[in-house]
């Protein structure tokens, strides 16, 4: 087991209520602004997803904020605005929740609350999906007033009979707030649970009909109760930690372990926040020192329990002594779940 994960277990923090890992937009870990985006994981553990003609950026916002206890917010900016969404259009920004997080609220009542601003009055949805896509619940609430932080909270019951649902260490739950839709993904039928994948309700206002248009969340969380409860404040490391379960990325900078004069380098002792699946491993400026620095041309990854193993090799493949060998670059480890 890693070393960080089992230094988090050590921690008295109390239990936690909050199923929503990063709620309050604290990491980063990719980045603060994503411009344009077209679809992929911003902000640890939410994932933006859209099919449209429309372009939009994301950002870490610190100045528009809902009140004095939050540090940041999530933006979505229209860049090119799109007039209406049509077929299986979508813009949505969801969290996908691991299955053993997701298993205490199986047939119990459950309460979604969070901080919403935008731009554009009107309906908005929040989708509650099961990993496969098979059972679907969509709610909505309304933003009375544009460019004004609301409240929000939707109380559901997960009483559902059949679909697909896992509650191990996969895909558990999916909930996700939508800015637009088209029809395919799109219902009438509210505040029940519903063979299908949908997204939103028929009535989903269009946010990105305009330039400039804008929508923030903040403060998300999903807690077990018919009612909400003031947002979890977590310590900032223990939910950096929380979210490394599921991305990390680490840079290093240190000697080879072993080395051969017509293969590169070999270095096995890197260590990493075990995670709740294997990690799909991808690396950055990867160089190794042999008289200079070289650009590594393959690098060959394998992992196992919390360490990561790799073979590099490089553009010239000489001049290397082991006490002198050096290795560079900047390592990705992705067990998201989406």
């Amino acid at each position: 087991m890693g070393t960080l994960y089992s230094d988090l277990n050590k921690v008295k923090v109390g239990k936690q209520k909050n199923a929503i890992i990063n709620g309050n937009f604290l990491v980063w870990q990719r980045g603060a602004s994503f411009n344009p985006h077209t679809a992929g994981f911003t902000s640890d553990r939410w994932y933006y997803s859209r099919n449209s003609t429309g372009s939009f950026r994301i950002d870490r916002e610190a100045s528009i904020l809902p009140h004095s206890n939050t540090i940041y917010s999530y933006k979505l900016t229209t860049i090119t605005g799109q007039a209406s969404f049509t077929g299986d259009n979508h813009s949505t920004l969801q969290q996908g929740i691991e299955g053993f997080d997701y298993v205490q609220f199986i047939g119990k009542t459950a309460t979604l609350s969070f901080w919403v601003r935008s731009s554009v009055a009107g309906t908005y949805s929040c989708a509650f999906r099961s990993g496969v896509g098979d059972r679907s619940y969509i709610a909505e609430y309304t933003i009375h007033s544009a460019n004004t932080w609301e409240y929000k909270t939707i109380t559901l019951k997960f009483d559902y009979s059949g679909g697909t649902w896992d509650i191990q260490s996969g895909l558990g739950l999916r909930v996700s707030f939508s800015q637009g839709i088209g029809s395919t993904y799109a219902t009438s039928t509210l505040g029940q649970w519903l063979s299908g994948n949908y997204l939103a309700s028929s009535n989903q206002v269009n946010w990105a009909a305009s330039n400039g248009n804008t929508f923030y969340l903040s403060d998300v969380q999903l807690e077990l109760g018919s009612e909400a409860t003031s947002f979890e404040q977590i310590p900032p490391g223990i939910q950096f930690l929380k979210c490394l379960r599921y991305y990390e990325v680490k840079y290093i900078y240190t000697n080879a372990a072993s080395i051969s004069a017509s293969l590169g380098a070999y270095y096995n002792i890197i260590t990493y926040n075990t995670k709740r699946a294997a990690p799909t491993v991808t690396s950055l400026g990867v160089e190794l020192w042999g008289a200079a620095w070289y650009a590594a041309t393959s690098a060959t990854f394998g992992v196992w329990d919390d360490r990561l193993y790799f073979n590099i090799r490089d553009t010239v493949n000489s001049g290397y002594t082991l006490s002198a060998a050096l290795i560079r670059g900047t390592f990705y480890m992705d067990a998201e779940i989406m």
